[in-house]
């Protein structure tokens, strides 16, 4: 470990990445409420990353790229974007929520896929990470906060006409297929896209620690995976009044899956996701009056085969949102949002059976200048949801602005009822394996209470310095803790006397947490800039029941992360780094363990052949070979070398 921070330390002196421009803090707009604002009116703690950012940074998927926010921590399953679990301040992977464009993404079935994204890089212009709880602005789920994903075709800009095309083709280690593209055309009042993701590889070859432990277990195993993703949209604008939006997408996924979910010796898992979005929008805005319609449609269809010994499982789930709000300028001064909302998600399926939940909500937000420094939004939404009934949920954030300071502060309530998964999870399953997750009909639902205050600060031009610290506190919080079968009274599929991950509230936690960025950005000379952004968190989660979770307290306690480095006219080379220190986690049966400490970086190095927009590049994901896993039995790729070119036309 002492080598890897003295190499971390020589990185950290010529790296590139991205950084948020002191000078453009202001002029960003962000939807941290329902009330767009720029960042430091929001009285909330927001990162945003830009198209520019994605292009530039050493990574190959955008869960990669939001690993080195700080407040964000990300558990992966595998590599390149497969399967990634985001918590943000502690939270679990399903207290966050993730929107596209201003719709849910969050799957019903499970919150590990969160990370499926069916938007290639591509197609993204801005990702906003809204740190801490939303859900008087985006209803339920939005506990350690928000993922909001906007594309290209839905901030159009106006003045943009013709052509432009940005993409990359890469190929590495382990036949490794890496391309990324997309095209978009503007043409008056209408615009249009389409885009493509592969990210296919036979994987790394791995010791099987099943081997002699159960009889289809093979002495090795191949860390495969085949991604495909594929997009199109439209934006169009018959006057200055009017804007529709629609967009189709599909998301193939097809990858090993063994200890994904489990600790079990029989687990020879693989899955195969294949899922269908589409969504539509129309705007109208006149006078001081904007009213918007957004409908969602998402449908999922999952095979998880645990074992070839036993019959797959398959799931199926639907989600339908629809959002209706208006905002109303209230002369030169503030802004009120009033909306509702409507949440409809089904599933079928072979062991959680066949359920449906509805969610009907209503909500406004009004943000409003106090005066020239303080700027106030109040929030609050109510509904009701039928595997909990109804639910008040508050929210209030305060900024007070200065030229080379802003301060803020925020409280705020947020709920989460269980998933498919937590609710039913192998509940149709006979005579279940020991070790398994077993899911629990009778949960109560998730509430909490968070308190922040920070501030944003400019001692230069060149230098933005953010801190935050923030306590939340918790009830009845969903999680697998491991339990025995003659505890567990409605579930009738289990063994006596065997331990199971049992789906449970516990009582009352509590989590505390610091956070501290520093972003940088010097001109070198005409031609050349270096860009430097590193940040801390540091993350205590208790409680009082010192119950023995699954994912409750799987976050790093200390979370350092830095992207830095060097652009000029002829080269770029770039390098993200994270240093995490964590609760130990072994697991000798399947030869598992989570380290307390370990040191992820990727390098990425490119030549500028003088053809406009395009790059030619070498990318070294784990540059120091670590050894490590981030969910207990998924183990994550080794070093992983891979060259290409990138391409970036207008």
């Amino acid at each position: 470990m002492k080598k890897t921070l003295t190499i971390l330390i020589a990185l950290f002196l010529v790296q590139t990445g991205y950084s948020q421009l002191v000078e453009e803090i202001d002029s960003v707009t962000v939807t941290a409420s329902r009330v767009p604002t720029s960042i430091i009116e929001s009285g909330r703690s927001v990162t945003v990353l830009t198209s520019s950012d994605l292009e530039n940074a050493p990574v190959a998927s955008l869960d990669e790229l939001i690993r080195f926010t700080t407040g964000v921590n990300v558990n992966a399953r595998q590599g390149f974007g497969v399967q990634t679990d985001f918590g943000m301040r502690g939270s679990t992977f399903s207290q966050v929520l993730v929107l596209v464009d201003g719709v849910r993404l969050n799957d019903p079935l499970t919150a590990h896929f969160n990370n499926n994204f069916p938007i290639p890089l591509s197609e993204i212009e801005q990702v906003e990470i809204i740190r801490g709880p939303a859900s008087a602005s985006y209803g339920t789920d939005a506990v350690g906060g928000v993922i909001h994903v906007k594309t290209k075709t839905f901030l159009h800009n106006e003045n943009q006409q013709g052509f432009e095309s940005t993409g990359r083709l890469f190929f590495g280690d382990n036949d490794l297929f890496d391309t990324d593209l997309g095209v978009t055309g503007h043409f008056n009042n209408v615009s249009v896209s389409a885009a493509v993701k592969v990210a296919s590889s036979d994987g790394e070859t791995l010791d099987n620690p099943n081997f002699t432990l159960n009889p289809v277990a093979q002495e090795t195993f191949d860390n495969y995976f085949d991604v495909v993703t594929t997009t199109a949209a439209v934006n169009y604008r018959p006057n200055e009044e009017w804007t529709v939006n629609g967009r189709l997408g599909w998301d193939s996924r097809d990858f090993a899956a063994k200890y994904f979910y489990t600790r079990s010796t029989f687990d020879e898992s693989i899955e195969d996701t294949r899922s269908f979005w589409s969504q539509f929008s129309m705007a109208r805005s006149k006078n001081n009056n904007t009213t918007e319609l957004s409908v969602g449609y998402k449908t999922t269809d999952d095979i998880f085969a645990f074992n070839p010994l036993f019959s797959a499982n398959e799931h199926t789930t639907d989600r339908l949102f629809l959002n209706l709000g208006n905002n109303t300028k209230l002369g030169e001064k503030g802004e009120l949002a009033l909306g509702a909302q409507y949440d409809r998600r089904e599933i079928e399926s072979t062991d959680r059976g066949d359920h449906e939940n509805y969610n009907t909500e209503f909500y406004g937000i009004l943000f409003y200048p106090l005066n020239e420094e303080v700027n106030a939004t109040i929030g609050a939404r109510g509904g009701r949801d039928d595997s909990f009934g109804w639910k008040f949920t508050p929210q209030l954030n305060l900024a007070f602005n200065k030229d080379t300071y802003s301060l803020r502060t925020s409280v705020g309530r947020a709920v989460r009822s269980g998933d498919f998964t937590e609710r039913f999870i192998s509940s149709q399953i006979l005579n279940l394996s020991p070790g398994r997750n077993i899911g629990n009909p009778d949960l109560d639902t998730e509430s909490s209470w968070t308190f922040e205050i920070g501030g944003d600060f400019f001692p230069s031009n060149q230098v933005l310095i953010n801190s935050s610290i923030f306590y939340r506190a918790s009830e009845n919080l969903i999680d697998y803790t491991f339990t025995n079968a003659d505890n567990i009274e409605n579930a009738t599929n289990l063994q006596a006397g065997e331990d199971y991950f049992y789906a449970t509230n516990i009582s009352n936690t509590d989590t505390f947490g610091a956070e501290l960025s520093i972003n940088t950005h010097f001109e070198l000379t005409t031609t050349s800039k270096l860009l430097l952004n590193g940040g801390y968190t540091f993350l205590d989660t208790s409680n009082d029941a010192d119950a023995v979770s699954k994912y409750l307290a799987n976050h790093p306690d200390h979370n350092i992360n830095f992207v830095v480095g060097i652009d000029t006219k002829w080269f770029a080379l770039s390098s993200a780094t994270n240093f995490i220190q964590r609760d130990q986690e072994i697991v000798d049966a399947i030869g598992a363990e989570v380290q307390d400490s370990y040191a992820i970086s990727h390098l990425n190095a490119s030549i500028k052949p003088g053809i406009q927009g395009v790059r030619f590049n070498g990318r070294v994901n784990n540059i120091f070979d670590e050894n490590y896993q981030e969910i207990l039995g998924a183990q994550l790729p080794g070093r992983w070398f891979s060259a290409g070119f990138g391409w970036n036309v207008q």
